[in-house]
């Protein structure tokens, strides 16, 4: 589009209208880069809120799964604990062995839950 000039139109509004056209067609390429940019960042920072609190709604719903799981490895524990001390009073060593390995397995994974449980309440916070 070449620069409007006044010759050859009818009316002043008429050239008026014509520049207005040319300076919105004719942004300055910082000004088609910022708009340019703008609306990718636009997008992407709504798109990162959105995956953001999907994500949190994960981290909560796996915290729940893991505060379940500890509760049941806890009552694991008390469990073998009294089938261990049973055990030992009436003497049975194979029982001993089993119940006392099952209990060293349920504060093992007791352990673990709970060392993933401040991990992921960490990762929650931290959003």
């Amino acid at each position: 589009m070449n620069t409007p000039t006044p010759l050859g139109k009818q009316t002043f509004a008429e050239y008026e209208k014509e520049v207005k056209e040319y300076k919105a067609f004719n942004l300055s390429k910082v000004q088609r880069i910022e708009l340019d940019y703008i609306g990718k960042l636009d997008d992407l920072f709504m798109k990162g809120f959105k995956d953001k609190l999907d994500s949190a709604k994960m981290i909560r719903k796996a915290l729940g799964g893991l505060k379940s799981s500890v509760s049941t490895f806890t009552k694991a524990v008390k469990v073998a604990q009294e089938a261990l001390k049973l055990s030992k009073e009436l003497g049975d060593k194979t029982a001993i062995k089993v119940f006392a390995r099952n209990l060293d397995e349920a504060k093992g994974h007791e352990s673990d839950i709970k060392k993933a449980f401040a991990e992921v309440s960490g990762a929650i916070n931290n959003l």
